[in-house]
């Protein structure tokens, strides 16, 4: 049979903590895949942007319509980023706020600032 549910507890802590307690100095990508946990991520990553520090962010988002996640990416919006698609073949794709609620779909996205993106034309 199956053994039923058992709770561990662990300790968490914030990425901007995490990179202040071992003196990371510089960050330059961050990969975010947390099945929906997207807006604790980024917010936890909240003193490190706001130091201006601006890693580039890889993020599957589960749900662009949740309203933290959308509160979360629009902090982002404010502090310089632009917001990407990744589609076939890794193909970015700049998107629109409202472009980026519209997706129905779990899809990875980029979020950087405009110098950190090389657009090249193919």
């Amino acid at each position: 049979g199956i053994d039923s549910p058992q709770r561990i507890m662990v300790t968490c802590t914030t990425l901007s903590d995490f990179i202040a307690h071992y003196s990371i100095e510089k960050v330059d990508l961050i990969k975010i895949d947390v099945e929906g946990a997207e807006a604790n991520v980024i917010n936890g990553l909240r003193s490190y942007l706001n130091s201006n520090r601006k890693p580039t962010l890889l993020c599957e988002i589960v749900d662009s319509k949740d309203a933290s996640t959308l509160r979360s990416i629009m902090s982002l919006v404010e502090l310089g980023y632009k917001i990407y698609k990744v589609g076939r073949k890794g193909r970015l794709t700049e998107q629109s706020v409202t472009q980026f609620q519209e997706s129905r779909t779990t899809t990875n996205y980029v979020f950087a600032v405009p110098e950190q993106i090389m657009h090249r034309n193919r």
